[in-house]
């Protein structure tokens, strides 16, 4: 087999990291010089290995984070020559994809639209090598309604631990859509802020960053970054330090931790409830104010949460706000204490994506 940059494949792996990864139900995120974007490399039950994007089509969750299914045979015989590689649930949102075809199979009636396909070469040494441009997309697979459900239900019971149709965490609440629409336009006009500007890397799922030398973020950007404003002469300003962060909604604290700026302040929200998990709103790069200093209060709509973090002097990263909404589990195995914990699918929390 011909391998290497004059022949189009770039070395992504070796074998046994992919194998370890399989062990652990994962796929393996693979990102490398001369490849498009990060990509997931799943194992199969008889050994082959598949590629696609780890980007979700839905919302850019890491799909190599998900829940891998091997076993699909059993849950229910597709007809024809249909043939299905292992399956994946994204981990933000549990959208699932046929890792043969890139296809999203099972959405609970959402569409999850396509990722796209790698091929994938394992040369005599083990080494493992991808392909640098994308298969051609296919027709997608028309799955049998009997195994699309099945293979959703296996997977919110590997998920959840019960059997139930997945919630739609996607769509706001009212009350949070509208309380937060008031927030961004009002909260900050002390400041001297009219409206937001969002650039290319500030938004929801984004891979690029806004900052420096833009280099691609290490995950999709789990929240929206508050960094540039138009004033009242409808110029662009950037976002200054100490510029005050209020609470746009009531809630209790949940949670304070250090993060690359500043400090991460989690809110919890006890009145908005989905099934089994409450709605949180979770405040990046600032500094908290006395009262959430002081213990882990109960905040009214505008009590001040915080201030916005200085730019440290060994990072390219401007003062901003990130913000984050999130449902959260009533109960978490261990407390929040990082934004990894938040990243982590296995605490089966679920990141919203939304914009303002």
């Amino acid at each position: 087999m011909s391998c290497g940059p004059e022949s189009n494949w770039v070395r992504a792996a070796t074998r046994p990291e992919v194998d370890l990864a399989s062990s652990n139900s994962r796929g393996l995120r693979v990102e490398a010089e001369g490849l498009p974007e990060a990509i997931a490399i799943f194992k199969q039950k008889d050994g082959t290995l598949l590629a696609i994007s780890d980007a979700c089509p839905h919302a850019g969750g890491p799909l190599s984070r998900g829940e891998v299914l091997l076993d699909v045979e059993d849950l229910g015989k597709p007809r024809g020559d249909l043939r299905l590689g292992a399956i994946v649930a994204c981990p933000w949102h549990a959208f699932t994809y046929d890792t043969r075809s890139g296809a999203c199979i099972s959405n609970a009636g959402r569409s999850g639209g396509v990722a796209s396909k790698y091929e994938v070469r394992t040369d005599e040494d083990g080494v493992v090598w991808l392909s640098a441009s994308e298969i051609p997309a296919a027709e997608c697979p028309v799955v049998p309604k009997i195994t699309s459900d099945s293979i959703q239900l296996k997977l919110v019971d590997q998920a959840l631990n019960r059997c139930e149709p997945v919630p739609n965490f996607d769509a706001l609440p009212t009350v949070v859509s509208q309380g937060l629409a008031h927030w961004a336009a009002h909260a900050f006009i002390p400041a001297g802020v009219k409206t937001w500007v969002f650039k290319k890397g500030m938004e929801y799922g984004a891979r690029d960053c806004w900052w420096g030398a833009c280099k691609l973020r290490q995950n999709p950007h789990e929240g929206i970054d508050l960094a540039v404003y138009k004033g009242e002469a409808g110029d662009e300003l950037a976002v200054k330090a100490g510029t005050e962060v209020t609470a746009p909604m009531s809630g209790t604290v949940a949670a304070v931790f250090a993060d690359f700026l500043a400090f991460t302040v989690v809110v919890r929200h006890d009145s908005i409830r989905c099934q089994h998990r409450v709605f949180h709103t979770i405040f990046g790069h600032i500094n908290p104010s006395e009262q959430v200093q002081s213990g882990f209060p109960d905040l009214k709509e505008s009590d001040v949460i915080g201030r916005i973090g200085e730019q440290k002097s060994n990072s390219p990263v401007p003062p901003h706000l990130h913000l984050s909404l999130a449902w959260i589990p009533d109960e978490l195995p261990r407390p929040l204490s990082s934004w990894d914990m938040l990243n982590d699918k296995d605490q089966s929390i679920t990141l919203v994506p939304f914009s303002l």
